[in-house]
């Protein structure tokens, strides 16, 4: 069964130290070896390092470099704790009037420190963004030779080397977003591509480029508009699927040429939260502000459009009405799919759909914006307050507070290696580790 379940990751692992994208080496919250579960603001902080600006793009690490992006102004008003009614979430904003700059930052793996800065833009944001959001929330992703860097607001990829370096940049054109709320869908590496979804209002597209150049080997249309969700390589039953969520509709790709294999529409609105996948079966689903939507496995090695009932064959694995994910991505973990909600968890059989539990309360938590993570066999859960909680599977739930860095505002994704952890706030990033 383990190896059933690496065959399904998305990448290989790097070595067993680097998380080297969004959701890690296998874009699942799954780390190959030990994470921490005990710290506090004056234990087990090996590092703390403010970074200039506000983003909720998470770090990745590779090699001796942890990477982050950042868009930063003067007079900068810090992003607001989340509010999810649904008045507040569909409040549209207006581009803001004074000048930003986006960049990378690479910190030193060991100590924190600032190895190098680089300034990708200088301008005025051309379209606007929701107060909870930032203008750098698509995390980057590097393979240990790049690092690869989306910024939807500004509409360009760009790649640094290991010396801050650029090596080239690619404009995939500035677009608005629905009601202002900004951009957020995060790239995938996996063999030998780079994969973006530009999901807009205007002009939706995924495409692939080539990391060494940045050239454009595919790019292919979507129908719909506004979507937040990123992309799942998938590998499974002898094939390579780029499955991504978009506005109303599923769509698989082949990864080699941006060509569907199956697509499945009848879904409202946009997708937040990211689909993730086992050697069996990929997970998606959306909800919005009070309004619960559908939860979906699909079988490995469905083709066509499964819209309808009648052409879905046996490639439905099962749907659950009213229990799709919201901004946090679901993670699978011993054969169960665990979504996390406003500071309460569900899990569900995987093969079947049927529920274990559903929208359990976690003690004292607040509302989850990241994407849960497993080591060593357990699920771990930050909540937007910087509590972390940690959850042993079983029949019940079972879930323990176990640290807080401090009291902040937390809604990126943390990243897992070497037995380190690394989390990032709106003001600075930790590294936590015995």
């Amino acid at each position: 069964m383990r190896l059933r379940i690496l065959l399904a990751c998305v990448v290989p692992l790097l070595v067993a130290a680097d998380w080297p994208q969004f959701r890690g080496p296998g874009a699942n919250g799954q780390v190959a070896g030990p994470a921490p579960a005990s710290w506090d603001a004056s234990k087990n902080v090996v590092w703390k390092t403010p970074v200039p600006g506000f983003a909720w793009s998470s770090p990745v690490v590779v090699g001796d470099c942890v990477f982050v992006t950042s868009a930063d102004a003067d007079a900068l008003k810090k992003p607001k704790a989340p509010d999810f009614s649904p008045l507040v979430m569909i409040t549209a904003g207006k581009p803001p009037d004074v000048m930003y700059r986006w960049s990378v930052v690479c910190l030193d793996r060991k100590t924190g420190a600032k190895k190098w800065s680089q300034t990708v833009a200088e301008r005025k944001p051309p379209i606007a963004k929701h107060p909870t959001n930032t203008f750098a929330t698509e995390t980057p992703a590097a393979d240990g030779e790049r690092v690869y860097a989306v910024f939807g607001t500004i509409g360009l990829v760009v790649a640094f080397d290991n010396t801050g370096r650029e090596v080239w940049k690619y404009d995939m054109g500035i677009h608005p977003m629905a009601v202002g709320f900004g951009t957020g869908s995060s790239p995938v590496l996996a063999d030998g591509r780079l994969y973006v979804q530009w999901d807009n209002e205007e002009k939706s597209r995924v495409f692939a480029l080539e990391p060494t150049t940045g050239k454009l080997l595919w790019s292919s249309d979507r129908p719909g508009k506004t979507s937040w969700a990123s992309p799942c390589y998938w590998k499974s039953a002898g094939r390579a699927e780029l499955v991504t969520c978009g506005d109303g509709r599923v769509v698989s790709y082949d990864p080699a040429t941006g060509k569907p294999l199956w697509e499945l529409g009848g879904f409202t609105g946009g997708f937040t939260g990211s689909p993730v996948a086992d050697a069996d079966r990929v997970y998606f689903g959306n909800s919005g502000p009070g309004s619960p939507g559908p939860l979906w496995a699909i079988k490995a090695g469905a083709t066509g459009d499964l819209t309808s009932e009648a052409s879905r064959g046996d490639s439905l694995a099962w749907k659950r009405m009213k229990a799709g994910p919201g901004m946090p991505s679901p993670v699978v973990l011993n054969g169960k799919l665990y979504i996390a909600s406003q500071g309460a968890l569900s899990c569900y059989d995987a093969a079947t759909g049927e529920p274990v539990y559903t929208k359990e309360r976690l003690p004292r938590a607040k509302g989850i914006t990241a994407t849960p993570w497993v080591a060593e066999g357990k699920l771990f859960l930050l909540d937007e307050s910087g509590r972390v909680f940690v959850v042993t599977p079983g029949t019940k739930l079972d879930a323990k507070e176990v640290a807080q860095i401090e009291d902040g505002l937390f809604w990126s994704t943390p990243a897992v290696a070497d037995g380190k952890l690394f989390i990032r706030g709106a003001d600075h990033v930790f590294c936590i580790g015995p």
